[in-house]
């Protein structure tokens, strides 16, 4: 990606997955240094995807800078999806948690 946009300095945070072998999905923090860049910096990242390996839906999260806004939560130890068992069937679920919502029984 870096080599197809002159406007994309760098990627990170990617993650792939299959829903069926002809589905495809892909996420990707993307890293940009002007603003005015992003829309043609995701569109060309958006057809660099589907042309290259076919991946039509991807989450593509444009960076302004070096500050990735997740570095907290992807450095940390810490899970941040958790799930517990709920003891009472019948109370809602409720989440908590930081980032991504962490499932916690209810009491």
């Amino acid at each position: 990606l870096v080599a197809a946009s002159p406007a994309i300095k760098g990627v990170h945070n990617i993650q792939i997955s299959q829903i069926t072998p002809e589905q495809p999905r892909l996420t990707l923090h993307a890293c940009i240094s002007d603003p005015r860049e992003a829309a043609s910096a995701l569109a060309t990242a958006k057809a660099y995807l589907d042309k290259n390996y076919g991946i039509q839906n991807s989450t593509i999260q444009i960076e302004i800078g070096d500050e990735c806004p997740d570095a907290d939560i992807a450095n940390t130890s810490e899970p941040v999806f958790e799930v517990h068992e709920n003891k009472n069937p019948s109370a809602p679920i409720k989440t908590q948690g930081r980032g991504a919502a962490a499932l916690a029984a209810s009491d």
